[in-house]
């Protein structure tokens, strides 16, 4: 199962709460992941995954972004030099089919370049805005929202299925990275985890970052995600 967001308003909702600001800035910066289907992925722009304070600035770990070409899943941060925003994208973005994907940023100097992968393998990045400068503008009282932004921007909504959502202060190694991808989970202490392959909208994170549902219907989803015990992994790591 999964969830589907209708493109108009759909959207989940998981607060803001110091447990879950300025992650970038974290020591090991942030990994936002999760299965993604776009139904209609030729739309110019969608928001994915917000946590910026006024919808323009601060910190937007995933959109889609066609302006100049179908597909680009992009990744930007706000930074006080320059641009409101510093936008990457990788060209081999998901689209209509179940593919999972991550982004990785670590904010802690203007000289890093997010890390995409799609399905495990890590994309060629391209930076389309002025390079990061100044200071890193705080994300801190804004809500982390999946399918929409924080300025509600009309015709920004994501149109298409998630599935286990994955938002953590660190990032991850390729061995975790695969871990999400085939198990959800990708180790222990993860600080916002929502399967979202049932009604439940609690986190089953360490961090205060329960949802609430906008719409965002329930659906199947041939996603291979299991929930294996840590003796059928072969280790134990504190699930």
């Amino acid at each position: 199962m999964a969830r589907d967001f209708d493109g108009v308003d759909d959207n989940i909702s998981f607060g803001s709460d110091a447990s879950i600001d300025n992650f970038p800035t974290a020591t090991n910066g942030a990994t936002c992941a999760m299965w993604l289907r776009a139904d209609t992925p030729d739309i110019a722009f969608q928001v994915l995954v917000d946590k910026t304070p006024t919808g323009i600035t601060g910190w937007r770990p995933m959109n889609w972004e066609t302006f100049n070409e179908p597909d680009r899943l992009q990744c930007s941060a706000g930074w006080t030099g320059g641009a409101d925003l510093t936008n990457w994208y990788a060209e081999n973005a998901p689209g209509a089919v179940w593919k999972h994907v991550v982004a990785q940023y670590n904010a802690n100097a203007t000289t890093n370049d997010p890390l995409i992968f799609i399905n495990g393998t890590s994309q060629t990045i391209t930076e389309i805005t002025p390079a990061p400068s100044g200071t890193w503008e705080p994300d801190a009282g804004a809500n982390l929202i999946l399918g929409w932004d924080n300025s509600s921007s009309a015709g920004n909504s994501y149109d298409g299925g998630a599935a286990a959502f994955c938002y953590d202060n660190t990032q991850w190694t390729a061995a975790a990275i695969n871990r999400a991808r085939w198990w959800g989970r990708p180790h222990g202490g993860l600080q916002v985890y929502h399967p979202l392959w049932t009604t439940k909208v609690a986190n089953e994170g360490s961090a205060t970052a329960n949802g609430t549902v906008t719409g965002a219907t329930m659906i199947s989803s041939p996603i291979p995600v299991v929930r294996p015990g840590t003796a059928m992994m072969g280790m134990e790591i504190g699930w």
